[in-house]
């Protein structure tokens, strides 16, 4: 988001910022509000953003509220959100602070008083265990569709390990501050698996883990090396339209196609081989073997066995589908080297993946 932040001055904030501020400012004086002050203006400026404005008041020292307005997954909401208009932001914003001040601030502050120190708690049990995530900030907030009756939204800023296995905060939500602790009981077990991964890597002095299948397409177009220190910098590199690598929870992999042989693609773990057929008994007398014993093709090396192989036919002809084993090799995202993994060293966590629900900014 493009930010504005109150210790910036006013001299430094934009248009559209100003006509916020300006619209805030008019309706805490129009209900005799003189305790909340304006902490910072957002507006979107990038397609990762989650919503068009974001503002950021503080109702008493250490009682902070985030309101969103305008959600980029709304179809209906097109153009520059400049071009919208900021009386509309400004107004919900003062009817959220009239609503939640009717609970009295002393209350508020109560309320967030306990949630943070009870958050710390939990964190500190967390730690004692190996998964080090620290509390950086705890609000209120409030977006364009009223919570539930008996509901007061509010979120907590995690500093802990995002799914790329680097530093990050992350904002987890909660309907209310007394569920707090469900929510982060749902996310815990994504944290162990991250940090779990991130002791293991760290045995191997590695980065991050790759698949066989990626470094071998890789290095059909490029210097496999140059190719992962510029993912590790968050650089991706230029590759063809047929190769798509991306940055799963647990490592690199990919998908694609041949250009020159669109009867070959791939995706992760499975091949699709089209215009071909074999009997079922030919297929699992293959199993455990090498693919390359299957079929031969530059993306693919002995060190990739046969886990499960079927024949299909349909309207658009016959295919056979084969789900591999293929190493997992560690890398360095400085040097761009990459090695197998050394099994004295530590095993491998398991692979599976956990839904944590928490926005990660």
């Amino acid at each position: 988001m493009k930010v504005w932040r109150s210790n910036q001055g006013r001299q430094t904030a934009g248009p559209h910022a100003l006509r916020i501020l300006h619209g805030v400012e008019k309706g805490l004086h129009r209900i005799g509000d003189r305790r909340t002050r304006m902490t910072s203006i957002g507006i979107r400026a990038h397609y990762l953003d989650i919503c068009d404005f974001e503002v950021v008041v503080e109702l008493a020292p250490g009682t902070g509220l985030v309101v969103r307005y305008g959600s980029t997954e709304d179809e209906d909401i097109e153009g520059d959100p400049e071009d919208r208009d900021g009386g509309a932001v400004a107004h919900l914003v003062v009817r959220t602070v009239e609503e939640l001040q009717s609970t009295g601030a002393d209350q508020l502050a109560d309320i967030l008083h306990g949630a943070r120190v009870r958050t710390r708690q939990i964190l500190a049990g967390w730690s004692a265990e190996g998964t080090n995530v620290v509390l950086r900030g705890i609000r209120f907030v409030r977006e364009e569709i009223p919570p539930a009756a008996g509901d007061l939204p509010i979120e907590v800023a995690l500093l802990g390990l995002d799914r790329t296995l680097r530093p990050a905060v992350a904002w987890q939500q909660a309907d209310h501050p007394d569920r707090l602790d469900a929510a982060l009981a749902k996310l815990r077990p994504e944290m162990d698996r991250r940090y779990e991964m991130h002791r293991v890597l760290s045995r191997q002095g590695a980065d991050g883990l790759v698949d066989q299948l990626v470094v071998n397409a890789i290095a059909t177009h490029m210097d496999v090396g140059a190719a992962l220190r510029q993912i590790a910098s968050g650089v991706w590199p230029n590759l063809p339209g047929n190769l798509t690598v991306f940055d799963e929870s647990d490592r690199l992999s990919c998908h694609g196609y041949d250009p020159w042989n669109k009867d070959f693609a791939w995706n992760r773990d499975k091949l699709i081989i089209s215009g071909m057929t074999l009997p079922a008994t030919v297929l699992t007398a293959k199993f455990g073997r090498p693919v390359t014993q299957l079929v031969t093709h530059a993306m693919l090396s002995d060190d990739m066995t046969i886990l499960d192989a079927s024949s299909h036919s349909n309207q658009f002809g016959h295919s056979i589908t084969v789900t591999i084993d293929q190493p997992r090799l560690a890398f360095c995202g400085a040097s761009g080297r990459v090695w197998r993994i050394d099994p004295a060293l530590g095993a491998m966590p398991s692979l599976g993946k956990v839904d944590d629900g928490a926005e990660e900014r």
